[in-house]
């Protein structure tokens, strides 16, 4: 009896203490799922105000309003001088509008209070790149590495720099390095081909170009590269179908009417290369090259006026364009306007472009009477 009491007491005891115990491990789980909830739902917070304020820093910067884009993130950072994403966003503003020394200036604070913070570290290396200083990019995208081994972007910088730096075994070892992490042979063939245009094997570069557009059709700078040396070898049907899938891949990308434009303007297909330096100029009004180019045609199309015009504007935009001084001489000619003329090509003279000499002796006999 007495046992039994007692196997009976011990079994309720124990009973008792686990259901105290339950209750309690019970009670201690939902404390810590609402924590749980309470903290995922506080971050999710965070995350979409933080999604917010860049969409609103982004409308601000799409409508050139950059002042208001920075005054967003100069009131975040004022208020919580600890927030690295502040000061990286504030930072990529800077980098966006080519202010690198104060984009570097951000990254480095985001970088002190995150050290692995790899994507302010690689836009740091950017920036340094921007400024012309690569060995600081170098230890930049290294250090990227550092923190993320798999960032194939980095080591495909690197190549980029040593292929500059004209160390070519170091290039094609971090190229080659970069498309297997990356997953994209066609890159490693891609980057081969400019480092062998470097060397200025062109027909290796054609090999490499060529088995970059078989491993990836859709890759516009493969066929803008391959378009440019067809048109050096003067194989300029070849070279059209090229520009024309640059400009069939990337119809807002000027490069590829561009480049048609200079080769329809070799083949002598002058109103067509106008029609395609004119869609450069609606793309980007102040291209300089494109306002040049529109002169020349308009020149050899005999609309001197408005080739006048064109080369008015390449020079307001880059008042040492020489060639363009030269150019508008010719036209001024053209229109017998003899003394201004004589004032163009004096001033490409004095920027060191030396003159046609046949056209120059004509200019002599019509300038007699010019100061």
């Amino acid at each position: 009896m007495y046992k039994t009491f007692a196997i009976v007491s011990i079994s309720l005891l124990f009973s008792i203490s686990c259901s105290s115990n339950s209750t309690n491990n019970s009670t201690s789980a939902k404390t810590a799922t609402k924590k749980t909830k309470t903290k995922k739902a506080k971050d999710k917070k965070a995350k979409d105000k933080n999604k917010s304020i860049k969409k609103k820093a982004q409308t601000l910067l799409k409508s050139g309003n950059t002042k208001e884009a920075i005054k967003i993130f100069d009131d975040i950072i004022k208020k919580d001088k600890k927030n690295a994403k502040a000061f990286f966003n504030r930072g990529t503003i800077y980098f966006n509008t080519e202010k690198h020394k104060k984009a570097i200036d951000d990254y480095n604070q985001a970088v002190n209070l995150n050290p692995k913070y790899s994507k302010a570290v690689y836009n740091r290396a950017l920036s340094w790149l921007a400024l012309n200083k690569p060995q600081k990019a170098i230890a930049d995208f290294k250090k990227v590495l550092e923190i993320n081994p798999d960032n194939y972007k980095a080591v495909n910088q690197l190549g980029k720099i040593y292929m500059k730096q004209k160390k070519y075994k170091l290039a094609q070892k971090y190229l080659k390095k970069a498309s297997k992490k990356s997953g994209q042979s066609f890159r490693y063939h891609y980057y081969q081909a400019k480092i062998h245009l470097k060397q200025n094997k062109l027909d290796k570069t054609l090999e490499s170009l060529n088995e970059a557009a078989r491993l990836n059709s859709n890759y516009y700078r493969i066929f803008l590269l391959r378009g440019r040396i067809l048109s050096k070898k003067k194989e300029f049907a070849k070279a059209l179908k090229d520009f024309d899938k640059v400009v069939e891949l990337k119809p807002d990308l000027y490069r590829g009417y561009y480049n048609r434009g200079l080769l329809y303007f070799q083949t002598k297909k002058y109103e067509k290369s106008l029609q395609d330096f004119i869609k450069v100029l609606e793309i980007k009004p102040q291209n300089v090259k494109a306002l040049y180019m529109t002169g020349v045609v308009y020149n050899v199309l005999k609309k001197y006026k408005k080739a006048l015009k064109q080369f008015s504007s390449a020079i307001s935009l880059k008042p040492d364009y020489a060639r363009a001084y030269h150019s508008r001489a010719q036209t001024r000619y053209y229109l017998k306007k003899y003394c201004k003329s004589l004032d163009d090509v004096n001033k490409a003279k004095e920027l060191d472009y030396q003159p046609n000499p046949k056209f120059l002796k004509a200019l002599k006999q019509s300038t007699s009477s010019c100061k």
